[in-house]
């Protein structure tokens, strides 16, 4: 061999890794691995299905997407790259709070829209 270095795929992956924050995901092994991917494949067949048959009102179909989206951020995304109880926990509690934005604006969906733009008194509080 000349002056060139041979480097294998596990050096390149650390390198990656090492300096791109984009390329530091969690690991998903097992059962954890097969709920992310049902839920990356449930967003993409929601999508396809609202492309072909009509989105629902806007502010449903926003919220159905973040809620999406946030919940494979959290999962994909950990809190920090040491793994101990508090940051799964936390990771899960924002995992199920990325869910909530959703439901609140289904069960007040009519309320939020015949109200547009009227102030109620807790948002004063």
């Amino acid at each position: 061999m000349s002056d060139k270095q041979i480097v294998n795929e596990n050096q390149i992956q650390e390198t990656i890794k090492k300096y791109d924050k984009t390329e530091r995901t969690k690991e998903l092994k097992g059962n954890l691995k097969k709920l992310v991917s049902f839920i990356a494949i449930a967003m993409a067949l929601y999508h396809l299905y609202t492309s072909w048959h009509g989105t629902p009102t806007a502010i449903i179909h926003r919220s159905i997407h973040v809620s999406f989206m946030l919940v494979l951020i959290y999962f994909l995304y950990p809190m920090s790259s040491k793994e101990n109880g508090f940051t799964k926990f936390f990771d899960i509690i924002l995992i199920a709070a990325s869910i909530i934005p959703y439901l609140y604006l289904r069960a007040n969906f009519h309320e939020i829209v015949n109200r547009a733009g009227m102030p109620t008194t807790w948002i004063y509080w």
